[in-house]
């Protein structure tokens, strides 16, 4: 059963944080999947390594190539509001902003190129290889390139957005040619 959503993030526009891939460490435990605060469950399939503690931004444990933290479904959402976006349970998300007035919607980027805000406790974060987000920056890149829309879900405009998603896999490119040295 899934997780009740929290109230709408409509109201998302002033204090919100940006967050940027870091070169940051994180500590790690292993998790059966529970997603941020309200209920969120057990689930999600097997276990997955999420991050600790309440640091939200996407970090990479530069003693490994496996440190790329992103966010994973744990349920199926299909979205309601303005600006959040439907999704499936397994689909993955580069986390993009958190709220602190709406601590429950995070802003997220999907491998479609779609941006907009999903429930945090339907979402859990694990880690990825760099691989695996340098392929959904890719996707990512690619689906939003053939998108005629000029603005992606009243948010921003679709060039701003590519100019963003390729400037984090140049940077995530450079960093991983760096720890592989």
């Amino acid at each position: 059963m899934a997780a009740a959503a929290p109230a709408s993030p409509t109201t998302i526009t002033a204090a919100t944080t940006t967050v940027a891939i870091t070169a940051a460490a994180a500590d790690t435990t292993t998790a059966g999947g529970v997603g941020g605060g309200g209920g969120g469950g057990g689930g999600g399939g097997g276990a997955a390594t999420e991050v600790a503690g309440a640091g939200i931004d996407i970090g990479i444990d530069t003693t490994t190539t496996t440190g790329i933290e992103m966010l994973k479904a744990l349920y199926d959402f299909q979205a309601v509001y303005p600006k959040t976006i439907s999704f499936d349970e397994g689909e993955y998300f580069i986390l993009y902003q958190t709220s602190a007035r709406q601590r429950n919607w995070w802003q997220v980027v999907s491998m479609k190129g779609n941006i907009g805000f999903v429930p945090s406790n339907y979402v859990m974060k694990i880690k990825v290889e760099h691989d695996f987000l340098i392929s959904f920056l890719n996707s990512s890149i690619e689906s939003l390139e053939k998108c005629t829309e000029p603005e992606i879900n009243g948010i921003m405009s679709k060039d701003e957005l590519l100019d963003r998603l390729r400037e984090k896999k140049h940077t995530m490119e450079r960093l991983y040619a760096v720890s592989a040295k």
